[in-house]
């Protein structure tokens, strides 16, 4: 019997109470999933997802028939195996890209969940023949060249299998394909939540349109559930499985082991599989999250006492603006409404205040992420720290809010404008010789230009930058 795990969304709307409503709810539900798990699920079969073979981070493990489309069995055989002839192949895994690994893989597939054992993704084949099989460990994170994070990835083995040799009976089928990835890593970083998960998801279960069920390595349900309840319900309409802890055997007929990712905050369309864009992604958001407005207003079809909203993001531990309050003020002068935040836990309420806006500012740093929830056509400001960051800052925020479909400014500070001058002398390399700082690595570099520096804006060096953002509204 094939059945579809059921969905969590109501167990969402548990995080509308007060705090202290939640964890108690939260304890209770925990204990008795863990008593009662094998007793949940009692729901109803959904179709079969089939879509193209993966390009980028990925590589076919189909056959293709003569109309271009993937040779797929919609059904497993009587005995849930897949039958000798229904045209499946051994699972492959791109291990190619310095991003991600990642293995598309259809048919009889098993997933078993971990314990002392690392989980593993099994393609069944219904033949006894062990020549030519093969395996991989899959680390689902999408930082494969950041070794220092991805040692903390725990790995997936995927291989194919025969029956009635190594492969487990399934416990549990399902008729809606699996994605497999970690909420490890740097989840809780917010840059690092959008380029590590959120995007390279997106990317990879969309097309199912929600008919996708999630297999989670490191689960954090608060992080689901909780801070990105609004994008996971969207993402999929099913609860997620404990890669780690869940215990049985889960039957699909594909499962993606792996995110598939571009750069940071980039999806190449001429890539991706279904066509996605970056702006795909700021639509997606802006619906999901449901705020009001597509475009952002030009000036000449506002109302005369309704000048362009400008969001200034504040920072309280490093690269903060010293004089937020001149910065505002000459904003203001210019004809701007300035809104002044660091962001909010909330991600839902702080959306609604980032959509109202025209025009965002911020030194480098994960609150411009925020642009993601921008209206088209809205002016994404960087004040790019002192110490040679223009490239960072051009590939991290630049490249991509140009890709949401924003207008995209920077402004490099001089020397004179970074608190550094505090700490250093002016004949320090700090600032004779930024490149040899980056020599000694990100640490020693982040250290010195990223942790430890403030900004104060020359409003006069300053002043052209938000003049051009308001030519750019009227344009």
């Amino acid at each position: 019997m094939k059945i579809a795990v059921a969905s969590y969304h109501r167990g969402f709307d548990l995080l509308s109470l007060g705090v202290g409503v939640f964890i108690g709810c939260f304890i209770v539900s925990l204990t008795f999933l863990t008593m009662h798990r094998p007793y949940m699920l009692s729901f109803p079969s959904m179709a079969s997802q089939v879509s193209k073979p993966a390009d980028a981070c990925s590589l076919i493990s189909q056959r293709i028939e003569p109309n271009g489309k993937p040779r797929i069995s919609d059904e497993l055989s009587s005995n849930g195996v897949a039958s000798e002839d229904d045209g499946f192949e051994t699972p492959m895994c791109d291990t190619s890209s310095h991003r991600c690994d990642l293995c598309d893989i259809y048919g009889d597939v098993r997933i078993v969940s971990g314990g002392d054992s690392p989980p593993s993704v099994l393609r069944v084949s219904a033949s006894s023949q062990s020549a030519g099989r093969r395996s991989w460990q899959v680390k689902p994170y999408a930082r494969k060249w950041d070794r220092s994070v991805m040692r903390g990835i725990k790995p997936v083995d995927v291989r194919s299998a025969a029956v009635g040799g190594d492969a487990p009976p399934c416990a549990v089928s399902h008729s809606v394909p699996a994605v497999v990835f970690s909420t490890g890593g740097y989840v809780g970083n917010y840059f690092h939540d959008f380029a590590d998960v959120l995007v390279p998801l997106f990317q990879s279960a969309r097309e199912f349109d929600g008919e996708v069920l999630l297999v989670v390595s490191r689960l954090n349900l608060w992080w689901m559930a909780g801070k990105y309840g609004h994008y996971f319900r969207r993402i999929s309409k099913y609860d997620p499985i404990d890669l780690d802890n869940d215990g049985r055997v889960h039957c699909f007929n594909r499962a993606i082991v792996g995110l598939r990712a571009d750069e940071d905050l980039t999806i190449d369309p001429g890539k991706s599989r279904a066509g996605y864009t970056m702006a795909d992604f700021r639509r997606f958001m802006s619906s999901t999250y449901g705020l009001n407005r597509r475009h952002a207003a030009k000036i000449t079809e506002q109302a005369e006492k309704k000048p362009p909203r400008l969001l200034l993001i504040t920072r309280s531990k490093s690269r903060m603006f010293m004089n937020a309050g001149d910065v505002t003020q000459l904003a203001e002068q210019l004809g701007f409404e300035v809104v002044t935040s660091e962001g909010e836990h909330d991600v839902a309420k702080f959306s609604r205040v980032v959509n109202s806006c025209d025009a965002m500012v911020g030194v480098h740093g994960a609150g411009l992420t925020n642009m993601v929830f921008l209206p088209a056509n809205a002016v994404v400001i960087q004040v790019v720290p002192f110490g040679g960051h223009e490239w960072i800052a051009t590939t991290y925020f630049g490249n991509p809010a140009r890709g949401m479909g924003l207008k995209y400014l920077e402004y490099a500070i001089d020397a004179d404008e970074s608190t550094l001058t505090e700490l250093y002398s002016r004949d320090d390399p700090v600032f004779r010789d930024p490149p040899a700082i980056h020599k000694l690595g990100w640490a020693k570099m982040g250290e010195i230009y990223l942790n430890k520096q403030n900004v104060r804006v020359d409003l006069g060096r300053f002043r052209p930058v938000l003049e051009k953002a308001l030519e750019l509204l009227r344009d």
